[in-house]
Order: C-alpha cells, then structure tokens, then sequence
C-alpha cells in the first residue's frame, strides 16, 4: 500500500477532493517550465503523436537548469532527464485522455524544490469522466505498487495506470490529486508527482 497523507473529502468550505500526497504548489518564484495546450487549437487526437515531443523538450530543458545549478555524481544528470521525460510523458497523456470538456486547457509545470522535482498536470473533466478517475486513483492507492504492477503487465489487457505504476516503484514518485469543481458540469483535476534526486 502506497504510504498517504490522510484523505481530505472536502466540506462546505472546501468541496475540492484530495488524494495521496497532494502537493498545493510551489512558489512561484522557483524557476520553472509550463506548457499549455488548447483543446480547442488543435484535436487532442492529432496532438497526441507530439506528447513525447513535449516530454522530451522539458527534459532537455530541465536537465539544463540541473546542470547548471547541481552536479552529476554517478552520472544522474541522465537519471533525472530520462525521469523527467517519461514522467513528463505520463502526465500529459493521462490529462488528455481524462480531457472530456472543451473551454479549460490542459497545463503541465515542471520545477524543482527542496531537493525533488515537482510536477503539476491540470486538465478539466465531465463530472462522469472525473468519477471514473477518482475511482481508479483509489483503487491505485488501496494496492501494493509492485504486486499490482506485476499483476498488470502480466495481463498485457491494456490496463491503464502502468506509468503511474512505474512512477511509484521506478522513480520513488510521491504522487497526489485534487479534484475542485469548476462550474457545475466540470471540474479541474490537479496530479502532481514529486521525485527525490
């Protein structure tokens, strides 16, 4: 079982609902790298082949910034920029796959801080798509990473939730999710993923 903070399901003050090892935000001043994607400009099915193009350019950016400011003992300048990509990579697919509204963008933001890289992917969802999100981020939270990872890529059924997966038990990822309501028909879904380095 993945190790959380105590789930919060909102209240009349807060309707937002948080899972995992949600991680409000990181000051703004901490240097950073944002990509926003339209739904609208372009259809999220053309876009998708130029996910990785996207993962890709903020690793290389990314690992940049970290060697400037880090040093590569044992060579984990390429531990952080493969990490980085694939992450980078997850996030983004997962947000347009759940995207199933038209009118919010998805947004994904890479930076590092005390020591770990910080992501935050953001996408709006119909209130059907999000309970069916919610419901796997549960089920994801209630399992043993390495047992239902197994468990997954021996059924090779094309079960999503490997790359959350392999977040958990490749990177050490400490994952979390807010699901806040935006009007009442859709609502933003928050996933950060922190990384020691």
């Amino acid at each position: 079982m993945i190790a959380t903070t105590a789930d919060k399901q909102g209240s009349d003050m807060d309707p937002a609902r948080t899972y995992g090892d949600f991680t409000e935000s990181v000051p703004l001043e901490i240097e950073g790298l944002t990509i926003v994607f339209s739904p609208t400009s372009v259809s999220l099915k053309e876009r998708w082949k130029n996910n990785s193009l996207s993962a890709d350019f903020m690793a290389d950016y990314f690992a940049t910034f970290y060697a400037l400011h880090g040093s590569d003992e044992e060579g984990r300048l390429e531990y952080v920029k493969g990490a980085v990509s694939f992450v980078a990579n997850e996030l983004i697919e997962n947000a347009m796959k759940f995207t199933d509204v038209e009118g919010i963008p998805i947004s994904i933001r890479l930076t590092m801080h005390e020591g770990e890289l910080v992501f935050f992917a953001t996408n709006g969802a119909s209130l059907e798509g999000s309970q069916m999100y919610e419901s796997a981020v549960r089920r994801l939270l209630n399992a043993d990473p390495w047992a239902e990872y197994e468990r997954r890529a021996q059924a090779n059924d094309g079960t999503s939730g490997l790359g959350l997966l392999s977040m958990l038990t490749d990177y050490s990822a400490r994952l979390g999710w807010r699901f806040m309501p935006h009007d009442d028909k859709r609502l933003l879904l928050t996933t950060t993923v922190r990384i020691p380095l």
